[in-house]
């Protein structure tokens, strides 16, 4: 476990979305499947 709050986990999501200039989770999850971040399974 990482033991952060889940503001600090928003805030940190709001300031990749920012950065990558996605505008919604559903955007973000696409980038991060497409870059191979992460996978659907």
């Amino acid at each position: 476990q990482l033991h952060v709050s889940v503001k600090t986990v928003e805030t940190h999501r709001r300031q990749i979305m920012g950065k990558l200039d996605v505008h919604s989770i559903a955007e973000l999850t696409k980038y991060a499947v497409r870059e191979g971040l992460t996978s659907l399974e």
